[in-house]
Formats: C-alpha cells, sequence, structure tokens
C-alpha cells in the first residue's frame, strides 16, 4: 500500500466513514483498487502506529496523531519552472529493514513525484523536491537515513536532460 493509500483511508475516516465496507466503497468510488484484506490490514497497521483507534467490527476513529499524519501527507505538487537553474537535486537514502514503512513511502514518493531512479537507493530531479521528502522525513522523526544533495555536476547528463526533457516539455533545459 503506498502512502496515497494512507492519505485517502484517513481523509475518509476523518469525514466519517468508520466501518471497512463503507470505506471500502468510498476508496473505490475514488478510483482506489484495495481489497477488503489489504484495508484491514493497513487499518491494522495505522492503529498500531497510534493513527486509528477503534476495530473492524465497530469502525475506526482518526487519533490526533492520525490528524497529524493526514496533514504531512497533503503535499503539494512540485513547481515546475518556465527555465531550469541547472542544478540537480538527489535523494540518497539507506533506511534500515527495521523501517521498511518508511523506505517504501520515500520510494513511493519519489515515483510520485517524477524522480528518475539512477541507483537501488538513489533518486533524482531537476526541480526543487526537498520539501517533500522532508514531511515525511518529520512524521516519522529526524533520521540520518535520508540524505539530500544538490549539485550542478553530475555525469551522465544529457540521458537524464533527455528523460525529463520528455516529461517537463514547458521547461527550457539549457
Amino acid at each position: 500500500m503506498t502512502w496515497q493509500v494512507s492519505k485517502v483511508l484517513l481523509a475518509l475516516i476523518q469525514q466519517g466513514y468508520h466501518e471497512i465496507d463503507p470505506l471500502l466503497q468510498q476508496l473505490k468510488n475514488r478510483g482506489v483498487a484495495s481489497t477488503r484484506p489489504q484495508i484491514l490490514r493497513l487499518a491494522r497497521a495505522m492503529k498500531r502506529n497510534g493513527q486509528l483507534q477503534g476495530s473492524a467490527q465497530n469502525g475506526y476513529v482518526i487519533t490526533r496523531e492520525g490528524l497529524t499524519r493526514l496533514h504531512l501527507l497533503e503535499l503539494k505538487q512540485i513547481k515546475i519552472p518556465r527555465q531550469w537553474d541547472g542544478s540537480w537535486r538527489l535523494l540518497l537514502f539507506d533506511i534500515p529493514e527495521e523501517k521498511r514503512q518508511l523506505r517504501n513511502q520515500v520510494r513511493h514518493l519519489a515515483k510520485a513525484l517524477g524522480c528518475q531512479q539512477l541507483q537501488h537507493s538513489v533518486w533524482i530531479h531537476p526541480f526543487d523536491c526537498f520539501e517533500h521528502f522532508q514531511q515525511i522525513r518529520s512524521a516519522y522523526g529526524e533520521t540520518n537515513d535520508i540524505i539530500f544533495l544538490k549539485t550542478q555536476s553530475l555525469e551522465h547528463t544529457p540521458k537524464l536532460l533527455s528523460y525529463f526533457t520528455k516529461t517537463y516539455p514547458d521547461t527550457k533545459f539549457n
């Protein structure tokens, strides 16, 4: 499950959908393809993390921690400038197995924001996107497992420029 599904689930519970079947229907109405077992697993995980209270039988209620998490997941889109500033933004992470949920969310966010994967845990983007990852890092507490770099010097630039020029045709990359 991605952070987007978590966000939609928390928002729906906040809006008053407390029981599993109405939640599943609302998720489906919003184009989120999830099965009952997937949502139950996600709800249990969110309950363990203190974001929800209740049960599948009695319904779920969002907690203060859940509201905080929902707010953190309300991410803005990257601002796409007309002219590229010539800097590359690199996201490097080495997140241990016991923080798997954080690692998965960082990876999903990188994909959702349009970052290009350079290596297993190294992603790149031509525009400023660090604040999005800062929000996730803040949600999990400060960690040294995520590093941000901004550089103007990088190998394989023509290949990356070609990719991002196709992705953002209204921006001048020169």
